[in-house]
């Protein structure tokens, strides 16, 4: 998928999937608002490189939210 530009705010998950849930309640509900962000109707989306291990809680992904 093309992902057109946008800025974006980079966040890193640290752990396994089953937590994902509350880093991103975390960034929309707390960190945005503290920081007066807009989130943009873009696309969010997830980078999962080498250092994403499936199930290791050590893993890690990048979350990219778009703002305006």
């Amino acid at each position: 998928r093309t992902i057109a530009p946008q800025k974006y705010l980079v966040f890193t998950h640290s752990g396994t999937l089953d937590n994902i849930k509350k880093t991103y309640n975390y960034i929309i509900s707390q960190w945005i608002p503290a920081h007066e962000y807009k989130v943009s109707k873009a696309d969010m989306f997830e980078w999962y490189d080498e250092r994403f291990v499936p199930g290791d809680s050590r893993s890690k992904i990048d979350i990219y939210i778009p703002i305006d």
